[in-house]
């Protein structure tokens, strides 16, 4: 299971969740994940897994790599490596990953001539200047050097004293609903999580697998490290039992393994009936992968 995070932009902190197959990006009503911001075609790129590889196809768009490269095609799309559309970095990540391990977005691409600091060249010692015109030149010069470092230093001291102020603050329940639905939404976590809102508290209930779960627990992490919430934010989700939307009534085994649904479809390996695709047929487990991973006994 992989999550496409977006790690800058208007969306920074979104992540979708991958299992295979392909999705769009871009800023389409329709695309898989929306990116509304400058420089995303509405068909910007599609993420696609094909022969056990992941890859990233440029439609509308093109994709930039940290070494600034615009490419229309990459593959293979490595996972942790960090791709540009536009303006917005994303990283395509294994879902257990802590965002905290993943590499940071590459800075912007600073011109040379812009990168520089510009210093005026201290003038060449001349045998018309005297010796106590050097002295103040040395002097102007460590002057300057000291003022530049306590100017850099400052905002760093600045921004570590106001970091704790930072979070906003969320004080009724109607306050915490709008943030916390848009975080379950861009990480394609409802409708499988309803909110309910009850004595002063809000509570969130629901099924989901196992990897969803866990991104829930991230997402809710986050969540609290982002806003400081007062009313109560409870977890009732639990975990969902997987089960296949049918029966098999016959299992053939061999070199043209197969099962037989109750609906009378007879799957092969590799055969896929709606989300979930035929991976394998053992003495004792049938084996189903897609959005979720189902084995069954027989």
């Amino acid at each position: 299971m992989f999550e496409l995070r977006v790690l800058t932009g208007r969306h920074h902190g979104a992540a979708l969740p991958v299992s295979g197959g392909r999705w769009t990006l871009g800023q389409s009503d329709e695309a898989d994940l929306q990116l509304t911001d400058d420089g995303v075609a509405s068909q910007h790129a599609a993420l696609c897994f094909i022969d056990d590889r992941w890859q990233l196809h440029g439609m509308e768009g093109t994709v930039r790599q940290a070494e600034g490269e615009a490419l229309t095609l990459l593959d293979p799309l490595s996972p942790d490596t960090p791709f540009a559309l536009g303006e917005v970095w994303l990283c395509l990540a294994p879902a257990e990953q802590p965002w905290e391990a993943m590499h940071a977005a590459p800075s912007p691409v600073v011109p040379a001539a812009a990168a520089a600091p510009v210093v005026a060249s201290a003038p060449v010692p001349s045998r018309l200047f005297s010796r106590g015109i050097q002295v103040l030149s040395v002097s102007l010069i460590l002057l300057l050097s000291f003022t530049i470092i306590s100017w850099i230093l400052q905002p760093t001291v600045a921004q570590t004293s106001t970091t704790p102020s930072s979070r906003k603050m969320l004080e009724t329940l109607q306050e915490v609903r709008p943030p916390l639905l848009a975080m379950l939404r861009d990480r394609g976590l409802t409708p499988g999580v309803k909110i309910d809102m009850d004595k002063g508290r809000l509570i969130l209930n629901g099924e989901l697998s196992k990897e969803r779960l866990q991104i829930l627990d991230r997402m809710l992490t986050r969540f609290q490290a982002q806003y400081n919430v007062l009313p109560q934010l409870v977890n009732h989700t639990r975990l969902r039992s997987a089960k296949l939307p049918f029966r098999i009534v016959q299992i053939t085994t061999g070199k043209r393994a197969n099962v037989v649904t109750d609906g009378g479809e007879r799957l092969f390996i590799g055969d896929q009936v709606g989300d979930l695709r035929l991976v394998a047929i053992t003495s004792s487990e049938i084996e189903f992968a897609g959005r979720e991973h189902i084995k069954v006994n027989w």
